[in-house]
């Protein structure tokens, strides 16, 4: 049997951290080239003074409506993905590995399944709530039945 130690909200905040920067790291270029092209369509219509409605503005107006979206669509996938498929393949994010921390299901200790893991994932944590209640759950433990331990202070106390 094991003698579980929760993580606290700064472990999990750390690994939170450190996922998100790898992932967003992964999409700088899609995210400087959208900007160009948002910045360039809105200098190129400051510079038209001829036209009251020039292409530029619509440009400008299509990518807030096109392209913002899609790249927030992009954002939750990609955070979708990189936490299911770390969480089926290993049983946990390199963040998690890094800080010593494990996401397992809160009855049985297991790994996470890929759909579980990246609902879970795109869900906010809600860590206000750990401040409440001793097994440090966050709002998105409670929903998806999970826990995250203390890889490190976890211990068999079998011997």
């Amino acid at each position: 049997m094991k003698d579980i130690v929760p993580a606290g909200i700064q472990k999990r905040y750390k690994a939170d951290m450190y996922d998100a920067y790898n992932i967003l790291r992964r999409m700088a270029y899609l995210c400087v080239i959208l900007g160009f092209l948002g910045m360039f369509s809105l200098i190129l219509g400051a510079l038209d003074e001829k036209d009251p409605n020039p292409i530029y503005a619509q440009i400008f107006f299509i990518f807030f409506i096109i392209f913002f979206p899609t790249l927030i669509f992009i954002i939750l996938g990609s955070r979708f993905y990189y936490y299911g498929r770390y969480h089926e393949k290993y049983g946990r994010t390199p963040g998690e590995r890094y800080i010593g921390i494990k996401t397992v299901d809160f009855k049985t200790g297991e790994k996470l399944s890929f759909r579980r893991a990246g609902l879970r994932a795109i869900f906010p944590p809600g860590y206000m709530v750990t401040f409440f209640n001793k097994d440090k759950r966050a709002l998105n433990d409670y929903i998806f039945s999970t826990r995250v331990i203390d890889v490190k202070k976890t211990t068999d106390s079998n011997g």
